[in-house]
Parts: C-alpha cells; sequence; structure tokens
C-alpha cells in the first residue's frame, strides 16, 4: 500500500492531498474571480464590447486554470519552475507581450477600456488612410467596412497606436468645408447670396437649418483668400452627425456647379498655352 501511495506522490509535485487542496481553493477563488468580472463588464462596459470583454476574461481564467492544474504534476512544475527561475516572472510576460498575439490582445483590452470607438461607429484611421463603419472587435483584430464595401482587418496594436477620428462621436451635427472660387469680375454678394438661397433648400440639411435663427447661420459663406486667379469663398455646410456627409455634400456641390452655371458667375481654372516657335 505504501508503494502506491510513493507512486502516486511522485505523479504530484507535493502530494494528491495538496493537489486536492490547492485545485479546490482556485477553484473557489476564479469563480469568485469570474463573477466580479461579470459584475464589472456588466456594469462599466458598453452593450457592444461587452462579447470581446467575456472573451478577454475567458481566454484569462482558462490560462490561469492552465497554470494551476500543470503546476500540481512533477513533470509539468518542473518546466513552470524553470521558466519562472531562470529568466523570472517579469520576463515571462515581457516576452509573451513581445508576441504578436499577446500584444494585439492586450492592444484589444486597452481599446475596451478607453473606448475610443465601438462596434457601429464611423472612423478615419488618418495613419493608415482607412475610413469605414466598425463591425468588429476582436482579440487580434478590427474590421472595418469602408465606403466601398470592402472589408479590412487592421491589428488592435496598430488600432490602438494609431490617430483616430470617430465621426459617430460628433454628439449632433458635423461641420463640412466646401471651397469654390469665383472671377474677380463677378459680384460677390450676388453669389453668396445666390448659393446661401440654393443650399437652404436641400431636404437632407432641413433637420441642421434647425438649429439656427438665421440664414447667415443655417449657411455660413466667407471670402478665405484672393488666389492667383480666384476669389476663394469658404461654405460651411452642417450635416446631421450620423448622416453620410459624403453623399450630401457631394448634392452641395453639383448644386453650387448648377447656380454660378444658370447666373453666369464663372469658376476660373488654371490654363496653359503652349507655343510653337515656326522655324524658317
Amino acid at each position: 500500500m505504501s508503494n502506491i501511495e510513493n507512486i502516486i506522490n511522485e505523479i504530484f509535485s507535493t502530494s494528491w492531498q495538496n493537489a486536492i487542496i490547492s485545485v479546490v481553493f482556485w477553484s473557489v477563488f476564479l469563480t469568485i474571480l469570474s463573477k466580479t468580472f461579470d459584475k464589472i463588464i456588466a456594469k462599466n462596459v458598453k452593450e457592444k464590447n461587452k462579447a470581446m470583454a467575456k472573451r478577454i476574461k475567458k481566454y484569462t481564467i482558462n490560462t490561469i486554470i492552465f497554470i494551476v492544474i500543470a503546476y500540481q504534476f512533477t513533470f509539468t512544475s518542473s518546466v513552470i519552475n524553470a521558466l519562472l527561475t531562470s529568466s523570472g516572472i517579469i520576463a515571462v510576460f515581457v516576452g509573451l507581450a513581445s508576441q504578436e498575439i499577446a500584444s494585439n490582445l492586450l492592444a484589444g483590452a486597452m481599446i475596451i477600456a478607453t473606448h475610443p470607438y465601438k462596434i457601429g461607429d464611423f472612423i478615419n484611421v488618418t495613419s493608415e488612410n482607412i475610413s469605414g463603419t466598425v463591425i468588429d472587435i476582436a482579440l487580434r483584430q478590427t474590421t472595418i467596412r469602408t465606403i466601398s464595401n470592402t472589408l479590412i482587418y487592421v491589428p488592435n496594436t496598430t488600432m490602438n497606436s494609431a490617430v483616430i477620428e470617430n465621426l459617430s462621436m460628433v454628439e449632433t451635427i458635423k461641420a463640412n468645408y466646401i471651397y469654390v472660387g469665383i472671377g474677380y469680375d463677378s459680384d460677390i454678394n450676388q453669389a453668396i447670396d445666390l448659393l446661401r438661397a440654393n443650399i437652404l433648400t436641400i431636404d437632407e440639411l432641413q433637420p441642421s437649418f434647425a438649429r439656427y435663427n438665421t440664414d447667415e447661420d443655417r449657411v455660413p459663406i466667407f471670402v478665405t483668400d484672393f488666389l492667383d486667379s480666384a476669389i476663394q469663398l469658404r461654405i460651411t455646410i452642417y450635416t446631421p452627425a450620423k448622416d453620410n456627409s459624403l453623399k450630401i455634400c457631394s448634392k452641395v456641390r453639383i448644386l453650387i456647379k448648377q447656380v454660378l452655371d444658370d447666373n453666369g458667375i464663372t469658376i476660373p481654372f488654371q490654363t496653359i498655352t503652349i507655343e510653337q516657335s515656326k522655324k524658317d
């Protein structure tokens, strides 16, 4: 009987009794930890980010469970001890963080914690020249659907360090600037009045117009520069934050061209004259 007990004890790093106590203790502790994480996620994490937060919690707890169980056996605990004693605990975690997967995991956790964007937001990743709607935030990458309806998978490490413009975080309206040049022989005040009067008729802009009391505030138009061949006007178009500003501004640009053409106001453009000398 003692031989059997010795063989069993040799399998475990300490003894089978201690192994059972250790597993029971960590099971209770991790159960409490899991429930605590669930409460934190339910209270502090936005609904669209909860799925990723739960995945991070799952991977973290499963990693601890693996280490606890592996540490109970002699042949696996020696490997863990060798890693911890040869390089140190800090070195182990630094080594893991240096790996691509671990780095993306940590970056994903930072994205959830800081909320720079969420699923459904329209963002511009200016450093990567990417614009589109966030459709998924996973452990490794963020998935973005571009305006051209293609999917781009961006590593979370890139997203965590990138400069991101979140257009969906604009509370009510967004200011869009449209620049147009008119000739020096044009009547500036007439051009401004004509452009403003016609832009005020656009249906998609009526919700934004309701916020202001005067037409000058609804469609601000200013002379911003005297260029070589044109007087530059800046037209401010206020669009609802969650609408497609690109589509609305395109409609405004088409209208501007039509109004100026119909009223004989030219938009100067650069011309190049090539003279060819005649040989005798």
